[in-house]
């Protein structure tokens, strides 16, 4: 019997008999080992490409945590000095932390838009 990867199931190609046996949707991970046929392997480096960047963005998202909390500290520092000069030199340092968090917060949305779009040209190749 032939089966055709739907979008979500594996169905029955026209024609062919039918059965009553359920096939797991695709997005079932841990039951798609159960199906009676494989859909097609990716190539290795779709797979790197796709682990890179969901590590990269990861990574990007921790730094905005860290410079959110280095901005919190500095902003604590600005509020409670009482000397002019540590004032201004807390406030130089949370503006930076505040570019640094923007900038991370940039290159997270970058890489996850990039890995959206080639999930969403992977699909649309898949269907």
């Amino acid at each position: 019997m032939k089966w055709i990867m739907n979008r979500h199931y594996f169905t029955p190609a026209a024609g062919a008999a039918s059965t009553t046996r359920a096939v797991a949707p695709q997005w079932l991970g841990f039951a798609a080992w159960t199906s009676p046929v494989k859909p097609a392997a990716l190539p290795l480096g779709y797979i790197i490409e796709d682990r890179v960047l969901g590590m990269l963005a990861a990574a990007s998202f921790h730094a905005m945590q860290r410079f959110a909390a280095a901005h919190r500290l500095l902003q604590r520092v600005t509020q409670r000095s009482a000397s002019g000069g540590c004032q201004l030199a807390a406030r130089l340092l949370c503006l930076a932390c505040f570019h640094a968090n923007e900038l991370a917060f940039q290159a997270a949305y970058t890489l996850n838009q990039r890995r959206l779009s080639r999930l969403a040209r992977e699909e649309g190749s898949a269907s």
